[in-house]
């Protein structure tokens, strides 16, 4: 109910694809039970419950300005970004440093207090090929 078909054609004019992925989802959605919506839905959720954010620096789709968004309702959020992550975190080196976070935070219950170094060790892999000796 969100997506406006004639701005969603005019936003993806110059995408090879065109308004295929928007069409076919919006075609999907129609297809489940609706119900009645709140007015209040699209509004931020605000809350002091400790909450952890990760945004990858190089994603495309939900940029780390997203995560700033979101934390800025949420007093006692940690906002970490992962410098050379796009979308998540595969072929990074050290990929089990946000699993430590996490249950960093889990254990504490706090995420103003972790430790999040190792997300600067979270890196792409050095590239190598047989052609270059």
């Amino acid at each position: 109910p969100f997506i406006d078909q004639g701005e969603a054609a005019t936003l993806n004019a110059g995408n090879p694809f065109g308004n295929y992925r928007v069409f076919q989802q919006t075609r999907a959605c129609s297809m489940w039970p609706q119900g009645k919506i709140p007015p209040d839905f699209l509004e931020p959720v605000s809350s002091n419950v400790p909450v952890l954010i990760f945004s990858g620096n190089l994603d495309p789709v939900t940029p780390p300005q997203r995560g700033e968004e979101v934390a800025r309702y949420l007093p006692n959020s940690r906002h970490v970004i992962i410098p050379q992550a796009g979308h998540g975190v595969d072929g990074l080196v050290e990929p089990e440093c946000v699993d430590r976070i996490i249950m960093e935070f889990m254990e504490k219950g706090d995420a103003k207090q972790l430790d999040v170094g190792c997300v600067e060790r979270m890196v792409p892999p050095p590239f190598a090929t047989d052609a270059v000796k």
